[in-house]
């Protein structure tokens, strides 16, 4: 079962939202990608931002500091992520005012193949997506 669709988007700060609404907009020598190595957030810089400077971030936890610090222009990643980080940093990083996700992917989770134990959690997941859990929990302040 397919929990949520979701796609990259760029992350930046809150005052180059405007500034960096496109593939073409980032992928240029002046501009500083931030990428967490061998995810897939690095083969989508490196697939997409030839010419950007790519700029590998070894801590997760750390990663975006490097973005509101000025240590980098932009991180692209899961638009979940975004709204999460910009939600941990107000009013120094913020989602990029892009139109739409750069790509298209579902997130589900993976299992052993146990038709019993998919279709219990399928059930509870169905149930806690149509009662807006989710949603809510994307809405919550951060820390929450």
């Amino acid at each position: 079962m397919t929990v949520t669709s979701d796609g990259k988007r760029p992350i930046v700060r809150c005052a180059d939202k405007d500034r960096y609404i496109s593939v073409t907009a980032i992928d240029q020598p002046d501009v500083r990608v931030v990428v967490n190595p061998g995810g897939t957030n690095e083969t989508f810089a490196k697939a997409h931002f030839p010419h950007a400077k790519l700029e590998q971030h070894s801590d997760n936890r750390t990663i975006f500091d490097d973005v509101a610090a000025g240590h980098a222009d932009i991180m692209v990643t899961d638009g979940a992520e975004v709204d999460y980080q910009a939600r941990r940093h107000p009013g120094v990083l913020c989602p990029a005012a892009v139109p739409r996700a750069f790509d298209h992917f579902d997130k589900a989770y993976w299992m052993t193949p146990d038709p019993s134990l998919k279709a219990a959690v399928d059930a509870v997941l169905k149930q806690s997506l149509d009662a807006g859990d989710y949603q809510r929990a994307l809405a919550a302040p951060a820390g929450k």
